[in-house]
């Protein structure tokens, strides 16, 4: 069970930073969502779309911060309050979108979206993070 797994993470680039060597590419990692937390995370975006302005770019880093885990070469220390430090309004819109449909997709899914499994989170980790880093392990899915 995915959800239950301490060492499944997802690995998430945006495009900004896709052509990056991997070893600077800034990268945010999540942990799987179940069932419930799924619900609820659909509900907020279905409210999102509800709202505009200051409310909705709230709304919108708030539910990027849901099973946030870590990141690297973020040029910061992960606090994942500090998400809107870090992501400009057109990245937190974009990070949405490629949550729902990863957070969404069963393992063939997956393989058809041809996302890597990263065999090793820590090679892409800025040194003065390691030691939080490499508590967060191994097998994950990039997206």
């Amino acid at each position: 069970m995915i959800c239950l797994d301490p060492n499944s993470h997802i690995r998430v680039v945006l495009a900004h930073d896709k052509g990056k060597h991997q070893d600077q590419q800034p990268a945010l990692f999540y942990r799987a969502m179940n069932g419930r937390e799924w619900r609820k995370y659909a509900a907020e975006l279905d409210r999102i779309d509800t709202l505009s302005g200051d409310e909705r770019l709230i709304a919108i880093y708030q539910a990027n911060q849901t099973n946030l885990v870590n990141w690297v070469n973020a040029g910061r220390e992960f606090i994942a309050a500090d998400l809107d430090l870090i992501l400009a309004p057109y990245e937190a819109e974009e990070l949405i979108r490629k949550l729902t449909v990863v957070m969404l997709a069963g393992p063939e899914d997956k393989k058809k979206l041809e996302l890597p499994t990263t065999s090793d989170m820590d090679k892409s980790v800025e040194p003065a993070e390691a030691e939080s880093v490499s508590t967060l392990p191994v097998p994950s899915l990039e997206v």
